[in-house]
């Protein structure tokens, strides 16, 4: 209701309903509360109340569970604190965002080379343990998402709209399908939200945020998911990329980026999940191996 009176000023109106919150008890009905809302937003009593009627018909119309979670959620991630987004929207095993996350993306019209390295990026998450992230985008993205679904391995989709629209339209069966199966799908925008192109920028900047690791398959000269990488690598350090891509010719941008040591190459099999297992699960694993060579001698 605040983010609509304020005209989508998401900041301005979470400085609102803290202010509110302050002043009376948020848990309460909003026409409770009328009083100390027309103090903090200014607003008279016929908007504020127009406005919640809408806004609550948004969400009621919902047929399913879902869950919203703020910076006082254990489950927030920590890139978000003190971003400008305040709110997530869930539906299905939210736990998930507490997991070992991996995040695969990829060109809309991949090659038969990205689908090999993808299908052994879902293999090798699953041998880590992790959960794969990645977006409903026609190509790569969704070819990952729905290998994930078919071998078992946990995924979390990150949506450029409100739960229950699905963009592009044709993946709304595996948007349904991943939640249903012990996934999970996150996204910034609330059931009132009209869904805009550009929000798959912000959708972008969500996915760095809630992933640990981000695994860039391939993509065009100058295609946006170079920037999303060199974001994740500000924000979070590193980012993977695959040998066969860096190496083809015709990809003259994934040289470039090559170029930058916060990039890890991938070279053989297992590369992967060696570079995303928890440095203590590598230890360990390193004591295993070397046990074992003491043991052949």
């Amino acid at each position: 209701t605040l983010y609509a009176l304020s005209k989508k000023d998401e900041n301005k109106a979470f400085l609102m309903y803290n202010m509110v919150a302050l002043k009376a008890d948020i848990t309460r009905t909003l026409p409770e509360i009328m009083s100390q809302l027309i103090e903090v937003t200014g607003f008279d009593s016929y908007l504020i109340s127009e406005t919640y009627y809408r806004i609550r018909n948004s969400f009621s119309s919902y047929r399913f569970d879902f869950s919203i979670i703020s910076e006082t959620d254990p489950l927030w991630p920590k890139a978000l604190i003190n971003s400008d987004v305040h709110f997530l929207y869930l539906v299905g095993n939210k736990d998930l965002l507490s997991t070992n996350k991996v995040a695969l993306r990829g060109l809309r019209v991949p090659s038969d080379d990205g689908k090999n390295n993808a299908v052994n990026a879902v293999h090798e998450s699953l041998n880590a343990g992790a959960t794969l992230v990645t977006t409903l985008d026609v190509g790569l993205d969704h070819f990952s998402a729905s290998y994930a679904l078919s071998n078992g391995v946990p995924t979390i989709l990150v949506l450029s709209s409100p739960l229950h629209v699905a963009v592009p339209e044709s993946g709304k069966e595996l948007m349904v399908k991943i939640a249903n199966s012990n996934g999970l799908l996150v996204t910034q925008f609330a059931p009132s939200a009209k869904t805009e192109k550009w929000y798959a920028v912000l959708r972008n900047r969500l996915l760095s945020s809630i992933a640990d690791h981000f695994v860039l398959i391939e993509e065009k000269d100058g295609g946006p998911l170079f920037a999303q990488a060199e974001s994740f690598i500000e924000q979070k350090g590193r980012v993977l990329v695959y040998d066969s891509f860096i190496s083809n010719p015709i990809y003259t941008y994934a040289q470039r980026l090559s170029q930058n040591p916060k990039i890890t190459q991938l070279k053989r099999k297992g590369d992967l999940k060696r570079a995303i297992l928890p440095p203590k699960k590598r230890e360990k694993k390193k004591k295993d191996e070397d046990q074992l060579e003491l043991f052949d001698l």
